[in-house]
This record gives C-alpha cells, structure tokens and sequence, in this order.
C-alpha cells in the first residue's frame, strides 16, 4: 500500500506530489509553494466562502447552522482588520526602479502629487527619505498625517489610525533633524496644536527657530517673538533682523525694539525711528509707539505716541509714561475733560 501511495499519478500520467500544492495541472508540472505569499483580503473571503460551501455539502439544517456559526468570527476578520490608506497601504514598497537618488526622489513625489498620482508620489517620498532625502520624510510623513486626518474626519480614530498620524508626525520630524526647513516649520504646527504628538508650545517656538536659522525667513518673525517671550532679547534680535532683511515690516519693528533693549547700534538711529513709527502706525504695536514717541523732541508727537501705546496695550507702564508726559506738558487729563465738560452741560441747563 505504502509503494502505491507513494506512486501514484493523475489523468495525465503526472507522479502525485505529497504535497498538493506543489502541483499545477495546467502547465503539469510541479513547483514549491511560495514561503512569503500573503493572500488578499479578497481572497481569504472567497477561500471562507468556499469553506462555507463545501460544508454545505457535508452538514445539512441544523449542523450547516452551526458550521456557518463556527465560521463567523473568520469571516468577520475581514471586516475588523487594519484600515486601508489610499495612497499607502501598508509600509511594504516596491520602488527599487522609481528613481536612483535623494534628490530625483524628492522631486518627482512632488510632481506626482501635483498631478494627482497619490500611490506614485508616496513611493518616490518613502525612496527620498531612505535614501536619506529630509525633504522625502517631509513628504512621506505629510502624506500619512493626511491620510490619517481624512480617516479620523470621517469618525474613524481606531488606535490603528492614531498609530499612523504618530509615524508621520515622526518622520516630518525626522526631516526637520535631516535639515529641511520646511519640515521643521511643520513640526512647529503640529507641535503648537498637539496633532499627533504632545502640544507644547515651547517645543514649537524651538522649531520655528530652527527653521529661521536654516534659512526659512518666514518663519522668523514668530521665532523671534517666541525668544522675546523667553526674555532672550538678543536672540530676539538676530532673529527679527533675517526677518527685518527679508522684507517684513513687522519683523523691523521687532528688530528695532530688540535693539534698543540689547543697546545695539544695529540698526542705526534714524532707520531705527522709521521702524518705530511703521511698527506703531501699521501693526499697532506699543512698544513701537512708545519708543518712537521716547524718541521725538516735539511735545505734540511725544503725547500722540503715547496715547497710542497706552491704548493699544493698556499697561500700566505705558499708560503711566502718558499721565506723566501730560503733567510735564500742562495737558489736562482726559478724565477732568470729561467731568470739566458734564458740569458745564448741567449748569447750562
């Protein structure tokens, strides 16, 4: 019995191989089957569905009840597996052919996300960034964190979803530590409002300064008010001035304020006193007001400026350089205009 088994052949006069997935009938010959095959979820519910099917055959009325019962967890499994991203998938990748270098990776993620070719341009980003591209990461992680946000928004925040937005928040950052400013601007963002890692606003000022410094001018003006909140004036001032030399108003005004509270001479005097007053009359920013009007010998733009900077801020500083100035100047206070002008209402009457 053992030699029959051992030699027995199909229709064909093909030996039966022990295993039976080693055979192949339409080509009758026999191969080994693959170690690494990882069916789809489409064709593990046909391969349950056909279960179900051939234990129809077998069990009948109650018994094919409890079969199918049986079954349900399996097939449900389908149902409750990882979600699908659709531009991603899972973190498998075959893209050994897109492209050779960090540099041409980088840029055709863009040019496929540009035209709407989601699965291309991650696969071009996931090569960038191993290949050690910080602009790759910067755009894998971008692509994952906005994956993630379209699932989320549609009432979706199993921790498998939450996972993913952590891995892209991590790989932004990695683009960030990698050198690419844009990524650090993200973190920055991402940091400021808690998207997928800890809100820490000191952690975000941190990141835009690093941004700045790596050349990214826009994000200047807000490290520079960060490192003024920190009382590091003249980090304030170094980072208000690449603002300032960029182009920004607003960053001018910080950098001459900067200025005046580290006593640096940069920028000179008169430059410095046409920030002030931009820095007043267009942002409203008191400081600005009240520096320009510090620095004014006429008696009326003095008290202008200081108004200004007393109601904008509502400091006590502020508002008691005003009351002082109109003391000095022979102004009456606006109070006792107020009242000198009720009393002479009531006796006209």
């Amino acid at each position: 019995m053992s030699n029959s088994n051992s030699n027995s052949r199909d229709y064909a006069g093909n030996k039966i191989p022990r295993d039976p997935r080693e055979y192949s009938n339409n080509r009758r010959s026999y191969r080994k089957p693959r170690e690494d095959s990882d069916p789809s979820p489409a064709s593990e519910l046909f391969s349950r569905l056909l279960t179900l099917l051939r234990l129809r055959e077998i069990f009948s009325g109650e018994n094919l009840l409890i079969a199918a019962v049986a079954l349900s967890p399996l097939l449900l499994t389908l149902q409750c597996g990882d979600e699908r991203f659709p531009a991603t998938g899972s973190d498998d990748h075959d893209n050994e052919e897109i492209c050779w270098n960090p540099h041409d990776c980088a840029k055709q993620s863009r040019i496929y996300g540009r035209n709407g070719d989601s699965g291309l341009a991650w696969k071009t980003a996931v090569k960038a960034c191993d290949l050690g591209s910080g602009e790759g990461c910067y755009l894998q992680g971008s692509i994952m964190i906005r994956e993630a946000r379209e699932v989320m928004n549609s009432g979706n925040s199993k921790r498998s979803v939450r996972d993913r937005l952590r891995r892209g928040v991590e790989k932004v950052q990695e683009g960030c530590n990698t050198g690419f400013a844009p990524a650090c601007q993200m973190m920055a963002d991402l940091t400021e409002k808690g998207t997928g890692t800890a809100k820490n606003p000191g952690r975000a000022g941190d990141f835009r300064t690093r941004a700045c410094n790596m050349g990214l001018d826009e994000t200047c003006l807000q490290a520079a008010l960060y490192q003024w909140g920190r009382s590091d004036h003249k980090k304030t001032w170094e980072l208000a001035r690449k603002s300032c030399e960029s182009g920004n108003d607003e960053g001018c005004a910080v950098y001459a304020i900067a200025a005046e509270n580290t006593n640096n001479p940069d920028p000179p005097r008169s430059q410095r006193e046409n920030y002030h007053r931009r820095g007043c009359d267009s942002y409203r920013i008191p400081g600005s007001c009240y520096l320009y009007g510090f620095g004014s010998a006429e008696d009326r733009i003095r008290l202008e400026y200081f108004e200004k900077a007393c109601s904008y801020a509502g400091k006590k500083q502020f508002c008691d350089t005003l009351e002082k100035e109109r003391k000095r100047q022979g102004v009456p206070d606006s109070k006792e205009n107020t009242n000198a002008g009720s009393s002479s209402n009531g006796s006209s009457h």
